[in-house]
């Protein structure tokens, strides 16, 4: 992820990928049904978790202040030990909470409101950050923003690939910033592809990019070799790099 306004790397986002035994990448809309039909998206999801909380104190020790964001599927949010398993990786590793971003559709917390409520109170409590991921393409109903402690707005691929040609575009993702904005909320604009999406988003104030424009899903280890070198307190100029 990329602020818009010092056009320099502040995030990445923890995917999960699979294997196949012939060392092949498998789509994820084919595995995570998979997972969570078998239940194996918990000892999973907490196997994410747990290398995501060493991820950021191996960057803290470095002297990096970026953030690592982490999807939370239905059957996790339904998981009675899910805030449990946040907090004892966090007190194990120390990394810092306020630097772990939680993103969540609005599907999945519309499913059952008064325990995604709950989960995601104790989860602010811990310092984490809770995002609404595919912002603009699940529920009808905006009372949701009040109602749960969001704190990011990730507006939706289908609003950006269009941009900035298409009127309708335009005028979706110029609302969602402005009511983002005018909740206090930030705003994360993802699927940025080329120069033209990402300077009309930066000129209609969101906060964060996100996007094969600045770099596409990699092993951590890539990652780091490929954006992290010399890159203290001042991250590196990842807009720059991606112009070249």
């Amino acid at each position: 992820k990329v602020d818009t306004r010092t056009h320099k790397l502040v995030g990445a986002e923890a995917l999960l990928r699979w294997r196949d035994q012939y060392g092949k990448l498998v789509s994820p809309t084919d595995v995570i049904p998979i997972l969570e039909l078998s239940g194996l998206i918990i000892p999973v999801g907490e196997q994410l978790i747990t290398q995501t909380c060493m991820t950021l104190k191996r960057w803290q020790e470095q002297g990096l202040q970026l953030h690592l964001a982490l999807n939370l599927s239905a059957k996790q949010l339904q998981d009675s030990d899910i805030v449990e398993t946040f907090e004892r990786n966090i007190i194990l590793t120390g990394c810092d909470p306020s630097l772990l971003q939680v993103e969540l559709t609005e599907s999945i917390l519309m499913k059952d409101v008064k325990l995604a409520l709950d989960t995601l109170t104790r989860l602010q409590t811990l310092g984490l950050k809770i995002a609404i991921d595919d912002f603009g393409t699940g529920y009808s109903s905006l009372a949701y923003l009040h109602t749960f402690p969001i704190h990011i707005l990730k507006v939706d691929r289908s609003f950006v690939k269009d941009l900035p040609f298409c009127a309708d575009s335009i005028t979706i993702s110029k609302a969602i910033v402005e009511l983002a904005h005018s909740l206090n909320l930030q705003v994360v604009a993802e699927g940025v592809e080329d120069k033209h999406q990402a300077a009309f988003l930066n000129s209609i104030n969101v906060d964060e990019l996100q996007g094969f424009y600045f770099g596409k899903p990699m092993p951590i280890q890539d990652f780091e070799t490929h954006f992290l070198p010399n890159n203290s307190k001042n991250h590196s100029p990842c807009w720059e790099s991606a112009k070249q």
